[in-house]
Protein backbone atom coordinates (compact mmCIF):
# COMPACT_ATOMS: atom_id res chain seq x y z
CA UNK A 1 0.00 0.00 0.00
CA UNK A 2 1.51 3.62 -0.92
CA UNK A 3 1.71 6.24 0.96
CA UNK A 4 -1.28 8.40 -0.37
CA UNK A 5 -3.39 5.01 -0.17
CA UNK A 6 -2.70 4.66 3.48
CA UNK A 7 -3.00 8.40 4.31
CA UNK A 8 -6.74 8.36 3.09
CA UNK A 9 -7.56 4.92 4.64
CA UNK A 10 -6.26 6.38 8.00
CA UNK A 11 -8.40 9.56 7.60
CA UNK A 12 -11.89 7.86 6.34
CA UNK A 13 -11.31 6.01 9.80
CA UNK A 14 -10.81 8.65 11.61
CA UNK A 15 -14.07 10.62 10.54
CA UNK A 16 -15.77 7.24 11.11
CA UNK A 17 -14.33 7.52 14.58
CA UNK A 18 -15.23 11.04 15.28
CA UNK A 19 -19.06 10.48 13.54
CA UNK A 20 -19.72 7.50 15.89
CA UNK A 21 -18.51 9.10 18.97
CA UNK A 22 -21.02 11.95 18.45
CA UNK A 23 -23.88 9.79 17.56
CA UNK A 24 -23.05 6.75 20.49
CA UNK A 25 -22.64 9.95 22.93
CA UNK A 26 -26.29 11.22 22.50
CA UNK A 27 -27.07 7.30 23.10
CA UNK A 28 -25.27 7.13 25.95
CA UNK A 29 -26.51 10.51 27.15
CA UNK A 30 -30.20 8.85 26.54
CA UNK A 31 -29.30 6.16 28.60
CA UNK A 32 -27.32 7.38 31.56
CA UNK A 33 -29.18 7.24 34.76
CA UNK A 34 -29.06 10.15 36.24
CA UNK A 35 -27.53 12.22 39.28
CA UNK A 36 -24.54 14.51 38.96
CA UNK A 37 -21.49 15.36 41.72
CA UNK A 38 -23.87 17.69 43.55
CA UNK A 39 -27.01 16.03 42.72
CA UNK A 40 -27.56 12.51 42.83
CA UNK A 41 -31.48 13.16 41.97
CA UNK A 42 -31.02 14.93 38.84
CA UNK A 43 -32.58 12.51 36.18
CA UNK A 44 -30.59 11.35 33.34
CA UNK A 45 -27.86 13.05 31.51
CA UNK A 46 -27.49 17.21 32.42
CA UNK A 47 -25.58 18.64 29.89
CA UNK A 48 -24.26 21.63 31.62
CA UNK A 49 -23.71 19.18 34.99
CA UNK A 50 -22.24 16.00 34.41
CA UNK A 51 -19.02 15.23 32.37
CA UNK A 52 -18.05 13.07 29.35
CA UNK A 53 -16.80 10.72 31.83
CA UNK A 54 -19.91 10.19 33.61
CA UNK A 55 -21.14 8.33 30.89
CA UNK A 56 -18.26 5.76 31.59
CA UNK A 57 -19.27 5.35 35.62
CA UNK A 58 -20.77 1.37 36.30
CA UNK A 59 -22.84 3.12 38.83
CA UNK A 60 -24.33 7.09 38.30
CA UNK A 61 -24.68 9.15 41.13
CA UNK A 62 -27.81 8.29 41.67
CA UNK A 63 -27.01 4.64 42.57
CA UNK A 64 -28.32 2.94 39.85
CA UNK A 65 -26.36 0.54 37.49
CA UNK A 66 -25.23 2.56 34.21
CA UNK A 67 -24.77 -0.52 32.49
CA UNK A 68 -25.91 0.43 28.10
CA UNK A 69 -24.08 4.22 28.99
CA UNK A 70 -20.97 2.00 30.00
CA UNK A 71 -20.50 -0.04 27.41
CA UNK A 72 -21.68 2.53 24.43
CA UNK A 73 -19.09 5.04 26.11
CA UNK A 74 -16.48 2.01 26.17
CA UNK A 75 -17.00 1.44 22.78
CA UNK A 76 -17.04 4.82 21.39
CA UNK A 77 -13.91 5.83 23.02
CA UNK A 78 -11.95 3.03 22.27
CA UNK A 79 -12.68 3.30 18.70
CA UNK A 80 -12.01 6.91 18.85
CA UNK A 81 -8.71 6.21 20.62
CA UNK A 82 -7.20 3.78 17.90
CA UNK A 83 -8.20 6.05 15.30
CA UNK A 84 -6.51 9.11 16.69
CA UNK A 85 -3.65 7.48 17.08
CA UNK A 86 -3.44 5.84 13.41
CA UNK A 87 -4.43 9.42 11.90
CA UNK A 88 -1.44 10.88 13.94
CA UNK A 89 1.27 7.85 12.75
CA UNK A 90 0.18 8.78 9.53
CA UNK A 91 0.23 12.44 10.04
CA UNK A 92 3.75 11.81 11.28
CA UNK A 93 4.69 9.49 7.83
CA UNK A 94 4.27 12.93 6.02
CA UNK A 95 7.83 14.27 7.14
CA UNK A 96 9.51 11.19 7.25
CA UNK A 97 11.84 12.60 4.88
CA UNK A 98 12.87 15.82 6.48
CA UNK A 99 15.75 15.72 8.87
CA UNK A 100 16.36 19.05 10.34
CA UNK A 101 13.65 18.69 12.15
CA UNK A 102 12.95 14.82 13.01
CA UNK A 103 13.02 14.75 16.28
CA UNK A 104 10.19 17.20 16.51
CA UNK A 105 8.01 15.22 14.51
CA UNK A 106 8.80 12.14 16.25
CA UNK A 107 8.13 13.86 19.55
CA UNK A 108 5.10 14.89 18.38
CA UNK A 109 3.86 11.34 17.56
CA UNK A 110 4.87 9.85 20.80
CA UNK A 111 3.06 12.02 23.05
CA UNK A 112 0.24 11.61 20.03
CA UNK A 113 0.66 8.02 20.38
CA UNK A 114 0.67 7.93 24.24
CA UNK A 115 -2.35 10.51 24.95
CA UNK A 116 -4.60 7.67 22.65
CA UNK A 117 -3.37 4.91 25.30
CA UNK A 118 -3.68 6.74 28.24
CA UNK A 119 -7.36 7.76 27.27
CA UNK A 120 -8.03 3.83 26.87
CA UNK A 121 -6.63 3.25 30.12
CA UNK A 122 -9.04 5.88 31.22
CA UNK A 123 -12.09 4.46 29.49
CA UNK A 124 -11.23 0.93 31.33
CA UNK A 125 -10.74 2.56 34.71
CA UNK A 126 -14.55 4.01 35.45
CA UNK A 127 -14.27 6.70 38.05
CA UNK A 128 -16.65 5.16 40.68
CA UNK A 129 -14.22 2.10 40.99
CA UNK A 130 -10.70 3.76 40.59
CA UNK A 131 -11.30 7.50 41.68
CA UNK A 132 -7.42 8.20 41.73
CA UNK A 133 -6.06 6.43 38.75
CA UNK A 134 -9.18 7.77 36.74
CA UNK A 135 -7.68 11.26 37.83
CA UNK A 136 -4.31 10.71 36.85
CA UNK A 137 -4.63 9.04 33.49
CA UNK A 138 -7.07 12.09 32.59
CA UNK A 139 -4.59 14.86 33.62
CA UNK A 140 -2.10 12.50 31.56
CA UNK A 141 -4.41 12.50 28.74
CA UNK A 142 -4.73 16.49 28.66
CA UNK A 143 -0.69 16.48 28.98
CA UNK A 144 0.08 15.04 26.19
CA UNK A 145 -2.76 15.81 23.98
CA UNK A 146 -1.42 19.44 24.59
CA UNK A 147 1.89 18.83 24.01
CA UNK A 148 1.76 16.91 20.91
CA UNK A 149 -0.51 19.62 19.30
CA UNK A 150 2.39 21.96 20.27
CA UNK A 151 4.99 19.89 18.66
CA UNK A 152 2.89 19.03 15.40
CA UNK A 153 1.86 22.78 15.20
CA UNK A 154 5.56 23.29 15.28
CA UNK A 155 6.10 20.99 12.25
CA UNK A 156 3.56 22.61 10.35
CA UNK A 157 4.47 25.76 10.63
CA UNK A 158 8.29 24.96 9.85
CA UNK A 159 7.97 22.45 7.30
CA UNK A 160 5.40 23.67 5.43
CA UNK A 161 3.57 21.13 3.52
CA UNK A 162 0.40 21.73 5.34
CA UNK A 163 -1.65 25.32 5.28
CA UNK A 164 -0.12 27.48 8.45
CA UNK A 165 -4.28 27.87 9.88
CA UNK A 166 -3.98 23.70 10.51
CA UNK A 167 -0.98 24.71 12.86
CA UNK A 168 -3.16 27.66 14.46
CA UNK A 169 -6.11 25.44 15.10
CA UNK A 170 -4.25 23.07 17.00
CA UNK A 171 -2.65 26.00 18.98
CA UNK A 172 -6.19 26.99 19.76
CA UNK A 173 -6.60 23.46 21.41
CA UNK A 174 -3.33 24.02 23.47
CA UNK A 175 -4.64 27.58 24.72
CA UNK A 176 -8.26 26.12 26.18
CA UNK A 177 -6.12 22.93 27.57
CA UNK A 178 -4.23 25.55 29.80
CA UNK A 179 -7.00 27.93 30.79
CA UNK A 180 -8.86 24.96 31.73
CA UNK A 181 -5.97 23.66 33.76
CA UNK A 182 -5.73 27.00 35.56
CA UNK A 183 -9.10 26.97 36.35
CA UNK A 184 -8.87 23.35 37.35
CA UNK A 185 -5.99 24.13 39.85
CA UNK A 186 -7.75 27.57 41.23
CA UNK A 187 -10.68 25.87 41.87
CA UNK A 188 -9.06 23.20 44.00
CA UNK A 189 -9.22 26.07 47.09
CA UNK A 190 -12.85 26.31 47.08
CA UNK A 191 -15.57 23.78 47.29
CA UNK A 192 -17.20 22.48 44.53
CA UNK A 193 -20.53 24.46 43.97
CA UNK A 194 -23.39 24.00 40.75
CA UNK A 195 -22.09 27.23 39.28
CA UNK A 196 -18.32 25.91 39.28
CA UNK A 197 -19.46 22.83 38.42
CA UNK A 198 -20.78 24.34 34.86
CA UNK A 199 -17.70 25.74 34.43
CA UNK A 200 -15.95 22.88 34.75
CA UNK A 201 -17.84 20.17 32.68
CA UNK A 202 -18.61 22.92 29.66
CA UNK A 203 -14.66 23.71 29.82
CA UNK A 204 -14.07 20.00 29.59
CA UNK A 205 -16.80 19.55 26.77
CA UNK A 206 -15.33 22.65 25.06
CA UNK A 207 -12.07 20.63 24.86
CA UNK A 208 -13.33 17.83 23.75
CA UNK A 209 -14.82 19.28 20.60
CA UNK A 210 -12.34 21.87 19.51
CA UNK A 211 -9.75 18.40 19.46
CA UNK A 212 -12.42 16.83 17.32
CA UNK A 213 -13.30 20.05 15.53
CA UNK A 214 -8.81 20.78 15.09
CA UNK A 215 -8.49 17.12 14.06
CA UNK A 216 -10.81 16.62 11.37
CA UNK A 217 -9.37 19.78 9.72
CA UNK A 218 -5.95 18.39 9.93
CA UNK A 219 -7.67 15.29 7.95
CA UNK A 220 -8.89 17.66 5.30
CA UNK A 221 -5.63 19.06 4.80
CA UNK A 222 -4.11 15.88 4.81
CA UNK A 223 -6.48 14.32 2.43
CA UNK A 224 -5.81 17.35 0.08
CA UNK A 225 -2.15 17.12 0.62
CA UNK A 226 -2.47 13.56 -0.65
CA UNK A 227 -4.02 14.65 -3.75
CA UNK A 228 -1.73 16.94 -4.85
CA UNK A 229 0.85 14.48 -3.95
CA UNK A 230 -1.04 12.23 -6.19
CA UNK A 231 -1.06 14.73 -9.06
CA UNK A 232 2.24 15.74 -8.92
CA UNK A 233 3.15 12.36 -9.04
CA UNK A 234 1.40 11.85 -12.44
CA UNK A 235 2.56 15.35 -13.66
CA UNK A 236 6.30 13.98 -13.50
CA UNK A 237 4.87 10.70 -14.96
CA UNK A 238 3.33 12.66 -17.70
CA UNK A 239 6.35 15.05 -18.34
CA UNK A 240 8.96 12.38 -18.29
CA UNK A 241 7.02 10.66 -21.11
CA UNK A 242 6.53 13.74 -22.76
CA UNK A 243 10.62 14.68 -22.69
CA UNK A 244 11.32 10.99 -24.04
CA UNK A 245 8.78 11.85 -26.78
CA UNK A 246 10.22 15.12 -27.59
CA UNK A 247 14.08 13.68 -27.11
CA UNK A 248 12.75 10.92 -29.90
CA UNK A 249 11.80 13.58 -31.93
CA UNK A 250 14.57 15.27 -31.63
CA UNK A 251 16.94 12.72 -32.47
CA UNK A 252 15.21 11.64 -35.20
CA UNK A 253 15.04 15.17 -36.62
CA UNK A 254 19.25 15.52 -35.90
CA UNK A 255 19.78 12.22 -37.71
CA UNK A 256 17.22 13.72 -40.53
CA UNK A 257 19.34 16.72 -40.56
CA UNK A 258 23.17 15.23 -40.56
CA UNK A 259 21.61 12.78 -43.61
CA UNK A 260 20.95 15.75 -45.91
CA UNK A 261 24.24 17.43 -44.92
CA UNK A 262 26.16 14.46 -45.59
CA UNK A 263 24.16 13.90 -48.80
CA UNK A 264 25.01 17.78 -49.62
CA UNK A 265 29.03 17.12 -48.99
CA UNK A 266 28.68 13.79 -51.23
CA UNK A 267 27.21 15.57 -54.33
CA UNK A 268 29.72 18.48 -54.06
CA UNK A 269 33.01 15.99 -54.70
CA UNK A 270 30.80 14.06 -57.18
Amino acid sequence: MNLQNWIKQAIIFYVFGVIQVIILSIFAMLFYTGGTRIDKYAPGYTFWMNYISDLGRTIAFSGVPNTISQILFVIMEFIWSIAFILLFITFASLFTEMQKNKWINIAGAIFAIISGIVLIGAILAPEDIYPELHMLLAVAYYLTIALAAIFYAIIIYLEKILSKKYAYSLLILVIFVLIYAIICLIGLNFPLTPESLVVYVVGQKIITYTLLAATCALSYGMWKFSNLSRSYKNLQISLKISLKISLKISLKRLLLILERIFNSIENLFQ
